[in-house]
């Protein structure tokens, strides 16, 4: 599948070029993946044309995943983005059935029809993106998840551990344990249990009220390097920054 440029969604039982992002209707198969200058139509793997996929493959592969001409499958609720295919911003959407258009004026109407009262602006799919009809609500993406329509993404958030700032604080379980530190220094009792997360908001709350100690501390300490700078000779002041003469 992966030579031929097409994934299969199994949900909605339709076939998806990934070259020109849109549905294919199961009996035209043939036809779209041979189109002249379509695909490279070579075979990565021993250089050789893509003899296999003959008129008996296609029948083969819609009678295996049972496909659909997608004109038939227009969903009829809001569904995850479908993976493929482009998504578009800004439609006005029915919240009941998931229908989707772009002007306000035609979801109006189109709600007298279905029986709905809400409709909401969003994101939306169709299947065949040069007709520009057909559009479909899918659930939108947010800058808190990742892109559903990039399977590394979802991959990665998976099999990827909780971010740190998400792990609660514990006691050692071991000597060599890190979070020993936090025993030594009387530290945990503070902090077990909590998140790093949760810390950060305990710290940046507190920022206010040490500003002015830090600041006081830092005049203080300046002043004294101050002091000890105008007592040192020019080797001395050279030895720490100072190349003046």
């Amino acid at each position: 599948m992966q030579q031929l440029g097409i994934v299969i969604n199994r949900d909605h039982h339709v076939a998806i070029c990934l070259v020109c992002n849109s549905a294919i209707v199961p009996s035209h198969l043939y036809e779209h993946i041979h189109k002249p200058g379509h695909h490279d139509r070579r075979d990565f793997h021993n250089g050789q044309r893509l003899s296999f996929a003959t008129r008996d493959f296609f029948q083969r592969l819609i009678k295996r995943h049972k496909l659909e001409d997608p004109h038939l499958q227009q969903p009829t609720a809001i569904i995850t983005p479908v993976f493929g295919l482009p998504v578009h911003e800004g439609f006005y959407c029915c919240c009941k059935c998931g229908y989707a258009v772009q002007t306000e004026k035609v979801i109006r109407r189109h709600q007298n029809l279905c029986k709905g009262d809400k409709f909401f602006r969003g994101s939306c799919q169709t299947w065949f993106p040069s007709s520009r009809r057909g559009y479909f609500a899918v659930k939108s993406r947010t800058h808190s998840n990742p892109d559903p329509l990039d399977p590394v993404a979802l991959f990665i958030k998976q099999f990827s551990l909780d971010p740190y700032e998400n792990i609660p604080v514990q006691a050692n379980t071991h000597p060599r344990d890190m979070n020993i530190f936090l025993t030594y220094e009387n530290w945990l009792k503070e902090v077990e249990g909590m998140t790093g997360a949760e810390m950060h908001n305990i710290a940046w709350d507190a920022l206010p009220k040490l500003r002015p100690k830090v600041r006081e501390a830092v005049s203080q300490y300046a002043s004294a390097l101050v002091k000890d700078l105008a007592g040192t000779g020019p080797a001395e002041r050279l030895s720490i920054g100072d190349y003046d003469k």
